[in-house]
């Protein structure tokens, strides 16, 4: 389960929240509860889930800086883009999965955005804030949760 409001990934039992540090984090990952992966350009390790929430099945990427949460980036691994080829993906698709996720991440926090740009939306926490983008380029969307 995802709380945005609360800025926490349910794993079963255990959660990611974003004030948990390293040390919890590799604790989920020695018994099985997340995966630690190493960083291709020699950074930093990340830390990857996977959660489902409302039918639909994110990729929960967890990056660290200074032993503490920088972000927490959730991709939606069944949406009309990310479960086609690159061949089949369109600007059409991309609107409609961006479109989406804005119904899924108001449904959750049950209010609209509170600052809308041109291809994101951010809703602000006491904890910190949730955004939700597209990139064209790239045909990417994701949510991004940033502590304070």
């Amino acid at each position: 389960m995802i709380n945005l409001i609360e800025g926490k990934i349910d794993l079963d039992a255990k959660n990611i929240s974003v004030v948990s540090d390293y040390e919890h984090l590799n604790a989920l990952s020695e018994n099985g509860s997340i995966e630690k992966r190493k960083d291709p350009g020699g950074g930093e390790p990340y830390f990857y889930a996977e959660v489902v929430a409302e039918g639909m099945r994110f990729g929960v990427i967890v990056s660290l800086r200074d032993k503490k949460i920088e972000w927490l980036l959730l991709r939606w691994l069944d949406g009309p883009c990310t479960s086609k080829g690159w061949d089949d993906v369109s600007e059409k698709a991309l609107k409609e999965e961006y479109r989406l996720l804005l119904n899924f991440v108001e449904k959750m926090v049950g209010r609209p955005p509170d600052n809308k740009r041109d291809r994101q939306r951010m809703w602000r926490f006491a904890w910190g804030q949730v955004d939700v983008s597209y990139e064209s380029r790239d045909f990417i969307t994701q949510i991004y949760m940033k502590p304070r």
